[in-house]
C-alpha cells in the first residue's frame, strides 16, 4: 500500500536501466535499436496488451532522452514528497 518510483532508460544498442525510488536496481545491455516492433503502441503498467497490472500511477513521463543517474535521483527526491 505504500507508492514507489520506479523509472526505466533505454540507451538503444547498449543499455537498459531499472531505477526504484531514486536507486538504480539493475541493468542489462542490449543490441535492441528499436523500443518496440509492433503497431500497438507503448503500454504502461502490463507485460503483453492482455495483461495488465492493477495499479494507480501518479505521474507519468517520457523523455526523448537518456536520462542519467543523476537526473532520476533528482526526479525522486523532487517527488517524494508528493505522496507520502
Amino acid at each position: 500500500g505504500s507508492w514507489q518510483f520506479l523509472a526505466g532508460t533505454w540507451n538503444p544498442g547498449v543499455a537498459v536501466k531499472i531505477y526504484m525510488n531514486g536507486e538504480l536496481k539493475g541493468t542489462t545491455t542490449t543490441t535492441t535499436t528499436n523500443l518496440r516492433t509492433s503497431t500497438t503502441g507503448v503500454n504502461v503498467a502490463s507485460l503483453s496488451t492482455s495483461a495488465f497490472y492493477a495499479c494507480t500511477i501518479g505521474s507519468f513521463g517520457i523523455y526523448n532522452r537518456v536520462l542519467s543517474d543523476a537526473e532520476i535521483a533528482n526526479n525522486y527526491s523532487a517527488t517524494r514528497d508528493i505522496y507520502t
